[in-house]
């Protein structure tokens, strides 16, 4: 029994550093504490401002402390870490909360709807949805190589045309129809590969950069990043969207009848399809944010 003791306590402030090591990454993370550790009652503290310690308050062991040392400063938003609680962690800048209520992210982090005139290639995504997922798709793909998007054709599969110095290359997307019914989309065309594509004319003017750049279209990472700054839950349970789900581009439909290229998040059992462009908070027609399957709602 003092050995069962000793494993349990120093099992938990293991899984305490590794999870707020885990936050580090972003995400909100949280951790299930046990009512007691080998039969004993304990007591859950921090200490030095990076020191998570189980320490036993009665029972066998009495006394015996066990920590978990984590490499940023601790900030303690809410220290009710009673057995069979919760704590849950987040990042912010430098430092890393930890509370036993869920955090709510800074305003500054959640906001997502840019400022000023839309872009050109925002009234396309609107007219047409499936090329612009195409273009987005290949855009995130070639882009870090140093590629401008320059040019596009419409037609069974978006045809674009990039350009690097003197070099132009050409990509043809292709996907798949999807049936899946997600919330309230009630199908989807999912992007399965990006290739070489015929040679197309068709110049526009617009720099997709700048697009990104200006919080106009979102890049996977950012559409991953607001997810993971909430904590969620599906019915009664609570869930933390992983830091590497799979992430691809698709063209959803909606029960309402309208179109819009997104992000589709999946792991385990979950489909979340995100938005790849806000909405414009002047336009009149309605915007796309998120719907996912199983549903899931924010707990803050």
């Amino acid at each position: 029994m003092d050995i069962r003791v000793q494993e349990e306590a120093s099992s938990l402030a293991e899984e305490l550093g590794r999870t707020a090591f885990s936050a580090l990454t972003g995400g909100q993370p949280f951790k299930d504490l046990p009512p007691a550790v080998g039969g004993s009652p304990y007591a859950v503290e921090i200490r030095d401002n990076q020191v998570f310690v189980v320490r036993i308050t009665g029972g066998r062991g009495s006394g015996s402390e066990y920590a978990s040392v984590i490499n940023a400063p601790i900030v303690v938003e809410n220290g009710d870490f009673a057995p069979g609680g919760r704590m849950y962690f987040m990042r912010s800048g430098d430092r890393l909360l930890v509370s036993s209520s869920p955090i709510a992210p800074p305003a500054y982090e959640l906001e997502v709807n840019p400022t000023g005139q839309p872009p050109e290639f925002y009234e396309f995504s609107k007219t047409n949805p499936r090329a612009a997922t195409g273009i987005i798709a290949s855009y995130f793909e070639i882009s870090e190589q140093g590629y401008t998007a320059t040019g596009y054709r419409l037609d069974g599969n978006a045809v674009v045309r990039w350009e690097k110095g003197g070099v132009t290359r050409y990509l043809s997307v292709s996907g798949h129809n999807d049936a899946q019914r997600v919330g309230n989309v009630i199908s989807a065309w999912v992007v399965d590969s990006v290739d070489p594509g015929p040679e197309i004319p068709r110049n526009i003017s617009e720099n997709l950069d700048n697009v990104v750049a200006t919080g106009w279209l979102f890049s996977p990472e950012r559409a991953l990043r607001d997810l993971r700054l909430r904590t969620w839950k599906a019915g009664d349970n609570l869930i933390t969207v992983p830091s590497n789900p799979q992430i691809t581009a698709a063209c959803v439909t909606t029960n309402a009848g309208r179109s819009y290229p997104v992000w589709r998040i999946a792991w385990d059992d979950f489909v979340i399809y995100y938005r790849a462009i806000p909405w414009w908070e002047n336009d009149d027609e309605p915007g796309f944010v998120m719907q996912s399957s199983p549903a899931i709602e924010p707990v803050v």
